[in-house]
């Protein structure tokens, strides 16, 4: 069970989830084309020492697997009938919650990558100037249109 659902009241309904873009495996997919690149081609170059970098490439690869990992399962994004649900974090956890009613303004921004990818950033604007960002979000306006529609059915 996810955070988002165990931390739902009982006349409440999630009405969507996600967790952030693939796209953070995007270091991941650096690394292990270049380890690949490395062994298979390195010894086309006699001076650099192919298999010790390839290695070296590796051993990012995993490591930076291992962090993108915890950053996709361990991020949930959250939109009930009441309230936008945000937490981050695996063992320093960080949870962001805003009733509907308190919500001012959602504002989505993408770059170049993001409109190919289609992922992006999630400005939620509340009551009171406070802004929070959420990165990485899959489809940004879908994210931003079912809130939308969660404040039309209030």
């Amino acid at each position: 069970m996810s955070y988002i659902e165990s931390t739902l009241a009982p006349d409440e309904k999630l009405i969507y989830f996600a967790h952030p873009h693939p796209i953070v495996f995007l270091g991941s997919f650096f690394w292990f084309s270049l380890a690949a690149f490395l062994f298979l081609f390195g010894s086309n170059f006699p001076h650099l020492p192919h298999v010790f970098f390839s290695l070296i490439a590796l051993l990012l690869c995993c490591v930076s697997s291992v962090f993108a990992a915890i950053k996709f399962f361990f991020t949930e994004y959250g939109i009930t009938n009441k309230r936008i649900i945000v937490k981050v974090g695996f063992i320093e956890q960080q949870a962001f919650e805003i009733f509907l009613t308190r919500l001012e303004g959602v504002y989505t921004t993408q770059s170049i990558l993001g409109r190919i990818f289609n992922y992006g950033t999630v400005i939620i604007s509340g009551i009171g100037g406070n802004k929070d960002s959420f990165y990485l979000v899959q489809d940004p306006a879908f994210f931003r249109s079912r809130i939308q529609t969660q404040l039309q059915n209030k």
